[in-house]
């Protein structure tokens, strides 16, 4: 898990409008959505080098920043135009995936995250998170729970991991790993805020017991690798340099059954790509899905 294999780079098929900046990875099937994106894009990977895009969602408003699965139905929050709203995507057919509902939110939904029965939609006005819980017995219909405010100030922009009873995420100005503990699920808390000494570029996911997360260079990209074997204190162990694609604005990693995709978006003219790792070895830890 520590030395992941590049396998191949592919085209995503954006160029500079909409930035394609986050994918979720679930079965035979990939998710992809994007700043200025109206829509939802699923890609197959039932040849797991060799994805193609099958279908889009739309959702009628910009900005989907993040995304998350519930049971067979997809958590989008969106923002555009004023509207905060979380769309659900029913993709239990991802072939023939379908808009069923959306929620109002606070302002600024950046991630959207279940674990258990419960779906954490961390929000962000500039100074503070704040968590809205919801209840998702039923994940057609999140029944709301509770908001909990000021956790850190400015802190968690990305959770995207979960081990055991804790989410690992990125701070707002990603220059730290922060540690929320869940096992109190109506009550969580920050268990830890570990440095990275470096600019970390967003959305990661991780695979037996580590974490993939995207490191940013104004001109390249690479990957670093983050062992969580004390599940507090997180530690770096390797980094994966000169990652094909160029320069991006949005830089994204997602791991599912032994492959880290990552997912290099764009401001320029030279196209949003894909690339594909091949991970092996590793146990333990669960990607959020």
């Amino acid at each position: 898990p520590q030395a992941p294999v590049l396998i191949k780079t592919v085209s995503a098929g954006y160029t500079s409008n909409p930035y394609m900046n986050f994918i979720l990875v679930s079965g035979n099937y990939f998710y992809l959505s994007g700043i200025n994106s109206t829509s939802v894009d699923v890609w197959s990977i039932a040849s797991s080098t060799n994805p193609v895009r099958v279908k889009q969602v739309a959702l009628g408003t910009k900005n989907v920043f993040t995304m998350t699965l519930v049971g067979d139905y997809l958590y989008a929050p969106l923002i555009g135009g004023g509207v905060h709203v979380m769309a659900i995507i029913n993709v239990s057919d991802p072939l023939n995936a379908t808009l069923v509902n959306t929620i109002a939110t606070l302002p600024y939904p950046d991630r959207v995250v279940a674990v258990g029965g419960y779906a954490y939609l961390f929000s962000n006005d500039g100074n503070y998170s704040k968590i809205t819980i919801y209840n998702v017995a039923t994940p057609a219909n999140p029944v709301f729970v509770k908001t909990v405010s000021s956790l850190a100030r400015n802190t968690v922009r990305d959770p995207s991991y979960q081990q055991g009873p804790f989410l690992y995420g990125l701070s707002r100005g990603m220059s730290s790993i922060h540690i929320i503990n869940v096992s109190n699920p109506t009550s969580p808390t920050l268990a830890n805020i570990q440095p990275a000494n470096s600019t970390l570029a967003g959305s990661f996911w991780g695979f037996g017991g580590y974490l993939y997360i995207p490191l940013e260079h104004k001109y390249s990209r690479s990957i670093e690798v983050w062992s969580i074997s004390s599940s507090t204190l997180p530690v770096r162990v390797s980094t994966l340099t000169n990652i094909p694609g160029g320069y991006g604005s949005y830089f994204r990693t997602e791991v599912r059954n032994g492959y880290l995709y990552y997912l290099n978006g764009v401001n320029n003219s030279t196209g949003s790509s894909l690339g594909i790792y091949r991970i092996s070895g590793g146990s333990g830890g669960n990607s959020i899905a």
